[in-house]
């Protein structure tokens, strides 16, 4: 089953890279959309209750299998993704906002394309299992950068109790600026 999912995923990322070059939309200039899946670690550790003026770190390693245009050139495939942030406001099981940055990159196996997306002042805002994360990025594709809006819808499936480690799932879409 989760071999299909790939599988349909890349396939759904290929036909969109297509179809966002040959478009008259923000995606000619930039932009794109994936499926995000990856985990990481939180430290402290959220628990309940959680000692006054706590503040939580967390780091996310992770991939987004998607299809990203930058200019004209198109990037269709795996992207791996580190990115780390903060709740400074010391959430509890419920969630809150933060600051979270950090980067992706990629290589088309066949074509040689590459890819990089710089993301260093992104927010999150986490109300239990829902996390949204938004800000600006930079997308370069064999060099062609370009300044998108990002969006991510993620899924948080806590490890265990106290949580110290995580996964997410959920899509992106990023839109020229």
């Amino acid at each position: 089953m989760k071999r299909t999912i790939g599988r349909l995923s890349f396939l759904l990322a290929i036909v969109t890279a297509v179809a966002m070059v040959g478009a008259n939309s923000a995606y000619a200039a930039g932009g794109g959309t994936g499926v995000v899946e990856g985990s990481g670690t939180i430290s402290p550790g959220i628990s309940d209750p959680l000692p006054p003026g706590t503040p939580q770190s967390f780091s996310f390693n992770g991939t987004i299998v998607g299809a990203f245009v930058s200019g004209t050139n198109a990037y269709a495939g795996t992207v791996n993704c580190s990115f780390n942030g903060s709740d400074p406001g010391a959430s509890v099981v419920l969630g809150g906002p933060g600051p979270v940055g950090g980067s992706c990159s990629g290589t088309m196996p066949v074509t040689g394309t590459t890819i990089s997306i710089s993301a260093p002042g992104l927010t999150f805002v986490r109300a239990g299992a829902a996390v949204v994360v938004t800000g600006s990025a930079t997308v370069c594709i064999n060099g062609t950068c370009t300044t998108v809006t990002v969006v991510a819808t993620l899924v948080f499936v806590a490890g265990g109790f106290p949580v110290t480690n995580y996964s997410v799932a959920g899509t992106v879409t990023a839109a020229g600026v």
